[in-house]
């Protein structure tokens, strides 16, 4: 049986992706885990109380509790969701109990922010995709789970090494009934050797991709974030899927950076693959 990650903050953006996964872990017959990590926040020494650690940690726990009642509640037995909640740092403990339980997807709320936040400070969700060697499945605040049938997957042909990447989108289509488009954005001054390179990389992820149904295209644009999104938006996608190549030695279509920008900015919900 499939496992589903879902850490949790409590907040609302939060919420929304748990809300999310409870939908999608339903779709694919998949046991949902609630997952929050806690520490003891520094008191001054003039504070005349203290929390305890573990009285944080019970209260957390019964956070988390009234979630799974109240999952259970709206979806009945066959909603299978467990929870769990830890003391340590957050993305530590996320990567690790993703890892140690063998879990297939982890999924995970996007605030939207600002240019301070994004490229100074970051987020958790991002830390995660960088860390996790499983895949990450992004929602921003405002998304809400609808039927994947289409999914757009960004991706530069060649580069790719290791082909069980794949694994977990073919798994995606087979139980939604989806088709796959693979997308290449070109820059304006690659167009022609776009084309020359277009039969022989489309023949090799088209071996890849034999089991489901899949089409290429490409678009031109200087921007790779707005060419995906652009995309995704006109052909009305479901689903973004990119493949976070973190030791590639060149400026290609799916460095981390841009990763991590497409993390901040996906209009639909976007699903990380690590090779």
């Amino acid at each position: 049986m499939k496992k589903i990650l879902v850490p949790t903050d409590f907040s609302r953006t939060a919420h929304n992706a748990i809300n999310y996964a409870a939908e999608f872990a339903l779709a694919i017959q998949a046991k949902l885990m609630l997952f929050h990590v806690y520490h003891k926040p520094a008191v001054p020494a003039e504070a005349i109380i203290s929390v305890s650690e573990h009285e944080i940690g019970q209260e957390r726990k019964k956070k988390l509790r009234i979630i799974q009642k109240n999952l259970q509640t709206k979806y009945g037995n066959k909603m299978m969701v467990e929870y769990a909640s830890i003391h340590g740092v957050p993305i530590k403990g996320i990567v690790t109990f993703a890892e140690e339980n063998k879990v297939d997807f982890i999924i995970m709320g996007m605030e939207g922010v600002g240019y301070f936040t994004e490229r100074l400070v970051g987020s958790i969700s991002t830390a995660v995709i960088k860390k996790s060697i499983c895949p990450v499945l992004i929602i921003n605040k405002h998304t809400r789970f609808r039927k994947i049938s289409r999914i757009v997957l960004a991706c530069n042909y060649s580069a790719i090494k290791n082909t069980s990447v794949f694994e977990p989108i073919i798994d995606l289509v087979l139980s939604f009934q989806a088709q796959i488009h693979v997308l290449n954005i070109v820059p304006e001054e690659q167009e022609l050797l776009y084309s020359v390179n277009k039969t022989v990389e489309s023949f090799k992820v088209s071996h890849l991709l034999k089991d489901v149904e899949h089409s290429f295209d490409f678009t031109k644009n200087d921007d790779v974030i707005d060419g995906i999104n652009d995309f995704a938006e006109e052909h009305k996608m479901d689903m973004i899927v990119m493949v976070a190549q973190k030791h590639t030695l060149f400026q290609n279509l799916l460095h981390e950076s841009n990763t991590k920008r497409m993390a901040f900015h996906a209009r639909v919900p976007l699903l990380i693959l690590h090779e």
